[in-house]
């Protein structure tokens, strides 16, 4: 017999603003939603869209959103390309969709504007100094999105805490 649960939970950031903000979104979650929702011109979708991470779910978060209407979506991954989890194929989905693939930073802030996240600012992991940051005018109807997809862990209550 097999029983397939899935892993149940999914690593965090740890920055500020990551709970609290309410367009800071789980992108399995998100996904999950789309994957449900009878009427996907009823599914919200922001007006820029930031994607921390770099394997599948990133990219079918990040693909789904620029095919849902958001204007610019990038994937941010804190190594190089070559060293993404998604597929050299699904890379090119992301970017022949319109997705713009940033390597070699990681957030380090998650700014706010009142409830909703303004902007991500990130840092370069490799060779560069500077610092760089997505941000974009809030908007009350379509703002920033910030989705996060840094991998999935096995929940220690899921089967009464055997993990």
């Amino acid at each position: 017999m097999f029983l397939g649960i899935g892993l149940g939970s999914t690593n965090k950031l740890g920055l500020p603003g990551e709970k609290d903000l309410a367009n800071v979104i789980d992108a399995v979650e998100y996904i999950a939603e789309l994957r449900q929702a009878k009427d996907l011109a009823r599914l919200p979708v922001g007006r820029r869209v930031v994607v921390i991470g770099g394997g599948m779910t990133a990219v079918d978060a990040a693909v789904q959103s620029k095919r849902l209407g958001a204007e610019v979506v990038t994937i941010v991954y804190r190594r190089g390309v070559e060293q993404m989890k998604a597929s050299a194929f699904e890379r090119e989905l992301a970017q022949t969709n319109g997705v713009v693939i940033r390597p070699w930073a990681q957030p380090i802030a998650i700014e706010g504007h009142g409830e909703t996240a303004s902007g991500v600012l990130f840092e370069r992991t490799r060779e560069r100094t500077a610092s760089w940051s997505a941000r974009a005018a809030p908007s009350a109807s379509r703002p920033t999105w910030v989705f996060t997809a840094i991998g999935q862990k096995a929940d220690g209550a899921t089967l009464g805490g055997i993990a």
